[in-house]
């Protein structure tokens, strides 16, 4: 984590990418809120992206993240779902879009 900081302060793309790459292979239920709030300060949108897919994939992981106390990391899970679902509305062909967009109407 200090060294993505490091890398994203000293505009240091490549090595925040690759930063970014290892962390999102790291991503546990444990550090699943951490990773969010970091990647959101360091402009890592891959990373945050990751994370949103690893937090959605599994209601469980939803209601862990609906019920914390951190209001930024609860308001990025319902701006992903909330847009998940439009773009669900756009395109509603496939059976995955179907199950995401259940998990949608659980937690919305």
């Amino acid at each position: 984590l200090a060294l993505l900081g490091l890398a994203d302060r000293y505009e240091l793309v490549a090595l925040r990418d690759d930063c970014a790459s290892l962390l999102a292979e790291q991503l546990t239920e444990a550090n699943m809120a951490a990773i969010i709030k970091v990647a959101d300060l360091h402009q890592a949108a891959a990373l945050r992206a990751a994370a949103l897919e690893f937090i959605t994939a599994r209601v469980e992981r939803i209601a862990a993240v609906m019920d914390s106390d951190d209001a930024t990391v609860r308001k990025s899970v319902r701006d992903f779902l909330a847009s998940a679902e439009a773009a669900n509305k756009l395109h509603p062909s496939s059976a995955s879009t179907k199950q995401h967009q259940d998990l949608v109407t659980l937690t919305v």
